[in-house]
């Protein structure tokens, strides 16, 4: 359930719940080597977009992660994987790219599990595959995890609690989307 300051107790979005209860359930396997998307909300809610260097994801056939949202421009952002961490960077879209809430402009931003990005009427979440954490932290303006702190993820588990805490993180976005 999800309660919106001042309003009532509503239940938490179709898609959302339908993701949540096919990871928990076992029907969604979550490849665990290479850097993806997960779609919570939206038309393509429950989809996994597997995430290459170059990759553009839109809604035009041109785009190698393809999203079905009327509001997603065609070109709509591209990713660039390597060093050991994952950026994306907004092509110049009508509506805009943002990450954990706040816009991304122009420019190349690092991500790390868990970062929720919006693009027209989709909430995204991105996983960091095994790949990707093997090459160490993020160098982004995230402050990485102390060591032996428990934050590196390793198997399957980890990465259903990583799925479940974008998921948290992608709510609580939406809420203060829908606050605004």
């Amino acid at each position: 359930m999800i309660q919106r300051p001042g309003g009532p107790l509503e239940p938490a979005p179709e898609g959302t719940r339908a993701l949540a209860g096919a990871v928990l359930g076992g029907a969604i396997v979550i490849d665990s080597s290479l850097p993806r998307l997960i779609v919570l909300s939206g038309a393509a809610a429950g989809e996994r977009l597997v995430i290459r260097d170059g990759a553009v994801l839109g809604r035009g056939p041109a785009a190698e992660l393809r999203l079905a949202d009327p509001l997603a421009s065609r070109r709509h952002a591209r990713f660039h994987v390597g060093a050991g961490r994952t950026c994306v960077e907004d092509l110049e879209s009508k509506n805009g790219l943002a990450l954990n809430g706040r816009p991304i402009r122009r420019s190349r931003i690092a991500l790390r599990g868990g970062d929720a990005l919006t693009l027209g009427e989709s909430v995204l979440v991105f996983e960091e595959g095994c790949a990707t954490e093997a090459a160490g932290p993020p160098a982004t303006a995230h402050e990485a995890s102390p060591p032996g702190s428990g934050a590196q993820r390793a198997g399957p588990e980890r990465a259903v609690a990583w799925v479940i805490s974008g998921v948290l993180l992608s709510l609580a976005a939406l809420l203060l989307l829908a606050a605004a």
